[in-house]
């Protein structure tokens, strides 16, 4: 029996040809184009239809069914504009902002109360908005609206404030209003307020095409909040029922692990459905979720007057967060989305990350690899850390949760790997003895099962914290132990290797047209074009090496180290014994 394709909404952009589908239409003309502007970058403009010899505009108000459309652009991208010498925007946004930063909560009451208490704040909207609501409740309009021009930031507010929300005809319906209509109000904010915040918010236009992504359906919350690579919010809608709304902010909910996230208890969440929103704290605990501040229902326009209210005060409170999490450069984002240039597509989770390989076959075929040697590598890597745990240290190789898979027509390669480390360029020598020992310890495990890594660079080292109890520290957060392996080596940090998918047998031609550029740096390979044990270990020296000599450290036992190395003199269990990385142990 075939399955007929599901309807999208086709759009093609008119000036650069890109193009963008949504699936589950319709949806209403206003909202698409919120996303195009907003989300993709794409700018303000109109649809088009092209029926027969005509082209005809949908209007905003009209609802956008399945089909082919061509987008316009009528203003360049870049979010919401603040330009020109008559709009007032900056100046009005301080009706917004009254008084100093909200102060961190420690405990859900505290954000609750503060949340409750940012109604003080008022809102600038155009004359026809205060009108139009003074017309219906004088109170209302006295209380939390204040009469100004058609600027940029009071048009938009008046826009929201004024107009219901669209029917929900679907989840990606709600997603599309709820979303767009924060993106919009951060972007106006982050231009405005003065705040260094920079956030990120992106969402699922369709949580479905999460399925081929790195990520299965159902499992990445349906809009990211973002700032200093962290994320600290996250929210979810439905189409109909609130709880399932809740339910699936308390599936996915993070851990928040002190290396990545510092003394922070909390980070923020919503959820809503049809008309309805809710905000969230979600503390440090798995199951500390609790409903903060008061139900909206966006439908009522008092309650769309409070929700601008209520994001005004999450934005300047997600400024004060990303202010108190711990500085890692290298920290990436829970459930943001990283693409490899091999194709590979990486989602990170608190305690890990989930990889997808489209088309696998051709994946090894250009890589000249096998599934059954990645299989293996992961395997060896499993025992490795299970061993290392057993002695109270940390692993040197990334683990999967469960074997590695390939399913489906398309030969869909997936893997679920743990823990979390984060990118960290070497401070000082003390870090290049880490990264040192643990790519050898590392290379040990492959080699030792026949296996070779081949791809031994710094974006595929990752560090785990520091075992001292300051604010990186991974102690209980990773691998299970409580003791890093690090501290009995005297090492300080300790690093992992990463991206068994690089992995290939012991010994195998490699020939010129293999896409793994490593392999074809003078001196990797031997005389036959094999690559062998030795060149693993010729790598890592040449990785050392950079770090040494940017250390400016090149000298004494790591030089001599170093040129073993690259000489290919030493197997990795000698490379282990060598007088530079036991010295640390002292």
């Amino acid at each position: 029996m075939e399955v007929s394709d599901p309807p999208l909404i086709t759009i093609r952009r008119g000036d650069t040809e890109e193009f963008c589908t949504l699936d589950d239409p319709p949806y209403l003309c206003k909202d698409v184009l919120d996303y195009l502007d907003v989300t993709k970058g794409w700018g303000r403009g109109e649809l088009t239809k092209t029926v027969g010899e005509r082209v005809i505009s949908i209007h905003t108000s009209r609802q956008v069914p399945a089909g082919s459309y061509t987008f316009r652009e009528v203003r360049a991208a870049a979010g919401p504009s603040i330009t020109g010498t008559g709009d007032r925007s900056r100046e009005y946004i301080q009706h917004l902002l009254p008084g100093p930063p909200p102060a961190l909560p420690s405990v859900r009451a505290e954000l609750d109360a503060a949340l409750r208490h940012s109604q003080s704040a008022r809102i600038p909207v155009t004359s026809e908005c205060y009108t139009a609501v003074q017309s219906e409740d004088a109170q209302l309009a006295e209380q939390h609206l204040v009469s100004t021009d058609g600027s940029r930031l009071p048009a938009f507010l008046s826009s929201w404030i004024l107009n219901e929300p669209p029917k929900a005809t679907t989840e990606q319906n709600i997603t599309l209003h709820v979303s767009s209509s924060l993106l919009q109000l951060f972007s106006l904010l982050e231009k405005l307020s003065g705040l260094e915040l920079k956030p990120k918010l992106t969402f699922n236009a369709a949580e479905s095409d999460t399925s081929s992504q790195a990520i299965a359906r159902g499992k990445r919350p349906d809009t990211l909040g973002i700032a200093k690579a962290c994320t600290l919010l996250i929210g979810e809608d439905k189409k109909r029922r609130m709880l399932e709304g809740v339910e699936d902010l308390r599936r996915k909910k993070l851990k928040l692990s002190m290396m990545h996230y510092g003394d922070l208890k909390f980070i923020v969440g919503y959820a809503a459905a049809e008309g309805i929103f809710k905000w969230f704290w979600m503390g440090a605990g798995q199951q500390d979720i609790a409903e903060i501040g008061e139900e909206l229902n966006l439908l009522e326009r008092q309650d769309r007057i409070k929700w601008v209210k209520n994001v005004v005060f999450i934005y300047r409170l997600l400024d004060v967060m990303a202010q108190s999490v711990p500085e890692l450069l290298g920290r990436v984002p829970v459930y943001d989305l990283l693409e490899r240039p091999s194709g590979a597509k990486i989602v990170f989770h608190e305690d890990g990350a989930q990889k997808v390989i489209s088309n696998f076959d051709k994946y090894c075929e250009d890589y000249e690899t096998s599934f059954e040697a990645v299989d293996r590598a992961y395997k060896a890597a499993q025992e490795a850390a299970a061993e290392a745990a057993a002695s109270g240290l940390q692993p040197s190789l990334i683990q999967a949760k469960c074997s590695p898979e390939v399913q489906g027509r398309r030969k869909t390669y997936s893997v679920e790997t743990t823990p979390l480390g984060y990118g960290r360029p070497a401070s000082d020598p003390q870090d290049a003895r880490a990264i040192a020992y643990a790519c050898c310890s590392a290379a040990r495990t492959l080699h030792s099962n026949g296996i070779v890594h081949r791809d031994f660079r710094m974006p595929n080292i990752v560090c785990l914290g520091a075992d001292n109890g300051s604010l990186d520290s991974t102690r209980a957060d990773v691998g299970g132990s409580d003791i890093a392996g690090s501290h009995s080596r005297g090492l300080g940090r300790a690093f992992m290797v990463i991206d068994l998918e690089s992995a290939a047998k012991e010994g195998d031609v490699v020939s010129q047209n293999c896409k793994l550029a490593i392999c074809h740096m003078p001196g990797v390979l031997d005389e036959n074009r094999r690559y062998t044990t030795a060149s693993d270990m010729f790598e890592i020296g040449i990785l050392l090496e950079g770090i040494l000599k940017d250390l400016q450290s090149f000298n004494g036992d790591a030089k001599e180290f170093v040129l073993a190395l690259k000489a290919k003199k030493c197997s990795a269990a000698e490379a282990l014994e060598h007088p530079w990385l036991r010295a640390a142990a002292g």
